[in-house]
C-alpha cells in the first residue's frame, strides 16, 4: 500500500430469499396443503441468481485475488436460500461454496428462515439458530463465531442466549438514540457483558450505498468511490462496518447503475488510500471493546426507524405474527416433518413486511418487495394459509396420540 496508515473497514452481506406464499383463498382451506408458489420462487431465484449472486461473487473473486488477500467480507445465508439454491441453482450454490472454502467470505450464524422467533419465542429461536448451524455445517465445512439475527434485530436480554450457542461477537445495528454521541465506528461489548464483543452497522455509510445509491435527487448522486473513502477517512474509528443485502448489487440496483463498478473502484482504489477490507471475524479477532452498548428495545437495521415497526407496526402484522407463533405447540405436537417445514417458512420476516401499511420512501421500498397487490391480500392469504396449517396439525397431532396408544397403525408422509 502507498499509505503507511491503514483505516479498517468491515464488510458483511446478508443473503436470503424466502419461500413466498401462493394467493391462497378462503376455499382452499382445509383442502390444499400447498402453501408456497413454486414458479414465482423459481423464476426470482433465477433472476436474482443471474443478475446478482453470480456476479457478485465473481467480483469478490477477482477482488481477493486483485488486492492479493486484502478484500474479505462476511456472509449471512439463510437456510431457505440455501435451499432454494440446491433444488434450482446448484451452480450458485458452488461458487458461494467456493468463496467460503477460499477464506473470501466468512459465514455468520443466523437463524434457518430469517425468522423472527426472536420477538415471540426463546425456544423456536433456538431451534431456529440449531438448523442453521447444522445446514451451514453441511454444505460449508465450517462453525460460524460470529451471529447476525434476522434482519440485524437485536436486544439487551438476548445476549446470553445468542452466547448459549457458542457465539461471543453479535452484529447489530449503530442506532444513534443509543450510542448518543459516540459513532458506531469502535468495537463495543454487550451492555452487563464484556465477553460478548458487538459490531454495530454504520447506518449512514450502509444507507448510501443500500438505499440511495440509485436515488437520483440524492445530493450526492452519483456517488463517487473516492467521495465515499473520503467520508470514510475523515471519522474517528477503529472500524468502519458496513453492512448490506448482498442483493443490493445488481438486483436492488441494477448493474446500469454503475453499482458494481462503484465496488471495483471503492476496493481497489481505497486500498490505496489505507483501506483494510476485513470480515466480522478478522474484527473480533484483531479489536477489543472500547464501551458497552445497550439497546434496551428492539433494534434492527429495517426503516428510518431501526426498530421492530417494519413487521410490527399495524394490527394485521402483529395477529398474523402472533397466531404463528401460537401454533408452535400443536405443530410440534403433530410430529410432522412436512408440517415443521411449512411452518418453518412461514416464520420469515418477509411474509410480515408484505403487510406493511407504512407510507413515503419506506412504503415505496417495502411495495417493491410485495408479490400480491396490496398488504391486505398479503395478509388475508396468510392467514387461510395459518387456518389450514392449524387444521392439518390438529389431524396429525389426534393421529400421532392415537399412534401412541395403539389404536393406529403409524402412517407415513
Amino acid at each position: 500500500m502507498s499509505n503507511d496508515k491503514t483505516t479498517n473497514v468491515c464488510l458483511f452481506f446478508q443473503a436470503h430469499q424466502p419461500f413466498r406464499i401462493r394467493s391462497y383463498d378462503f376455499f382452499q382451506i382445509g383442502n390444499d396443503p400447498n402453501y408456497f408458489d413454486d414458479a414465482l420462487n423459481r423464476d426470482i431465484l433465477h433472476r436474482v441468481a443471474d443478475r446478482c449472486y453470480l456476479p457478485a461473487l465473481q467480483l469478490f473473486e477477482e477482488l481477493h485475488h486483485q488486492t492479493e488477500g486484502n478484500f474479505k467480507a462476511g456472509l449471512g445465508i439463510s437456510g431457505t436460500l440455501i435451499t432454494q439454491l440446491e433444488k434450482w441453482r446448484p451452480d450458485v450454490l458452488q461458487r458461494f461454496q467456493s468463496l467460503v472454502a477460499q477464506g473470501i467470505l466468512f459465514v455468520t450464524g443466523g437463524t434457518y428462515s430469517n425468522s423472527l422467533a426472536t420477538f415471540f419465542s426463546a425456544q423456536e429461536a433456538g431451534r431456529q439458530i440449531r438448523n442453521h448451524r447444522q445446514i451451514i455445517k453441511k454444505y460449508f465445512q465450517v462453525k460460524p463465531t460470529c451471529f447476525a439475527n434476522t434482519e440485524l434485530i437485536y436486544r439487551d436480554d438476548m445476549v446470553q442466549m445468542i452466547k448459549s450457542f457458542g457465539y461471543h461477537t453479535i452484529l447489530a445495528e449503530g442506532v444513534q438514540r443509543y450510542l448518543g454521541h459516540r459513532a458506531p465506528n469502535f468495537m463495543y461489548h454487550a451492555n452487563g457483558d464484556d465477553s460478548v464483543k458487538l459490531l454495530l452497522r454504520n447506518a449512514p455509510l450502509s444507507d448510501d450505498i443500500g438505499f440511495r445509491f440509485s436515488d437520483t435527487s440524492w445530493d450526492q448522486w452519483p456517488l463517487c468511490a473516492n467521495t465515499y473513502t473520503d467520508w470514510i477517512l475523515d471519522s474517528d474509528h477503529q472500524v468502519h462496518n458496513i453492512f448490506l443485502d448482498l442483493e443490493t448489487m445488481g438486483e436492488h440496483h441494477d448493474a446500469t447503475s454503475g453499482i458494481f463498478d462503484f465496488w471495483r473502484s471503492f476496493i481497489l482504489n481505497g486500498q490505496s488510500r489505507g483501506l483494510r477490507y476485513l470480515s466480522p471475524n478478522d474484527v473480533a479477532e484483531e479489536l477489543s471493546p472500547v464501551d458497552s452498548y445497550s439497546s434496551p428495545k428492539h433494534s434492527s437495521w429495517a426503516d428510518y426507524e431501526k426498530d421492530k415497526s417494519a413487521w410490527q407496526s399495524n394490527v394485521m402484522q402483529q395477529e398474523a405474527s402472533q397466531k404463528v407463533f401460537r401454533l408452535q405447540q400443536i405443530v410440534e405436537s403433530s410430529n410432522c416433518p412436512h408440517l415443521f417445514e411449512d411452518w418453518s417458512r412461514l416464520q420469515s420476516a418477509d411474509h410480515f413486511l408484505h403487510m406493511s401499511t407504512k407510507g413515503g420512501s419506506t412504503g415505496e421500498a417495502h411495495r417493491k418487495f410485495r408479490v400480491h397487490a396490496d398488504p391486505y391480500d398479503s395478509y388475508s392469504y396468510f392467514m387461510n394459509i395459518l387456518a389450514d396449517l392449524q387444521i392439518r396439525a390438529k389431524v396429525k397431532m389426534a393421529r400421532h396420540l392415537l399412534e401412541q396408544i395403539g389404536e393406529l397403525a403409524p402412517l407415513s408422509e
